[in-house]
This record gives C-alpha cells, sequence and structure tokens, in this order.
C-alpha cells in the first residue's frame, strides 16, 4: 500500500513539474480573421467574443459611435458617447488585432488579452503603436459586450 502511494505521489509530481515547464495545455480555433488561443472551454462564446472586438475596432475605424456603443453594455452608453465623440473629432487613427488570447472563460464572464496596433493617420499628436489590451467581457442575455479594457505593455513604433 505505502508502495502505491509513493508511486502515485511521484507520478502527481513529474506531472506537475511537466505541466509547469510546458505549461497547461491550451486549444486554438482558426477564424476567417484570426487563431484564437488560450484556455478554450465553450468555441462559440470565443468566436462570439471576437466578432464582438472586431466590430468594436472596426467601429473606432469608421468612427461609428453607434456601432462603437453596440459592443459595450448600455449602462455605460451617456458617458462613453460623449468621450467617443471628442475622441473622433481629435483623432484619425487606424487599429488592427494582432492576436486573440482567452485567458479565463466561465458562462458569463470571459477575461481576453489582444495585441492591437493603432497607426496615426491625422495630423495631430498621437503616437502609432501596438499595445497589450486586457478585455472583460460580459455575457448579457446572448450577447457578449465589452465591460472594460486595460491598456499594458505600450510600445511606440
Amino acid at each position: 500500500m505505502k508502495k502505491i502511494y509513493k508511486l502515485l505521489i511521484c507520478l502527481f509530481l513529474c506531472l506537475s513539474v511537466i505541466f509547469l515547464i510546458l505549461g497547461f495545455p491550451t486549444k486554438t480555433i482558426k477564424t476567417q480573421t484570426l487563431t484564437i488561443t488560450g484556455n478554450i472551454s465553450d468555441e462559440q462564446a470565443a468566436k462570439e467574443t471576437l466578432l464582438t472586438l472586431e466590430k468594436n475596432i472596426q467601429a473606432i475605424n469608421d468612427k461609428d459611435i453607434d456601432a462603437y456603443l453596440s459592443t459595450i453594455p448600455t449602462s455605460n452608453w451617456k458617458e462613453t458617447r460623449v468621450e467617443m465623440n471628442e475622441f473622433f473629432k481629435e483623432y484619425d487613427i487606424k487599429n488592427e488585432l494582432l492576436s486573440f488570447e482567452i485567458k479565463k472563460q466561465d458562462k458569463t464572464h470571459m477575461l481576453i488579452q489582444t495585441l492591437q496596433k493603432t497607426i496615426n493617420l491625422g495630423k495631430n499628436n498621437y503616437k502609432s503603436h501596438i499595445a497589450e489590451a486586457n478585455h472583460t467581457f460580459v455575457k448579457k442575455g446572448n450577447r457578449w459586450l465589452i465591460q472594460e479594457t486595460v491598456i499594458t505593455n505600450t510600445e511606440f513604433i
């Protein structure tokens, strides 16, 4: 009995070391536009969040405030409408989604980490950059919406 117990502990420790060295298994989903990577438990929800983010980015590129607002919860619309209208008046930029990784996923929330490239197309002072963005998505009804985005690790180009 002690030998089996010791063998199980040894096996557990070996597997733990392997996971620590190689990382936990992740999944990938290829879409028409990008490959979704990370801790994917629900492929359909992962694809829906990617579509929401792509719509959000396209709305910024097109300066389409209504399309932009359709990607965030209605509770944020009033304040965001004012902020984004000012931003659209002042800057002319082009955003591009470079990567999309699911960090955490459950039935009503998702944490996505992306790399996004932003290029200044206008004359106002705005530095082109590549940034890591951490998006929190929430499910409202049957739609995934962007609740919050935190930008980190900005590299100016």
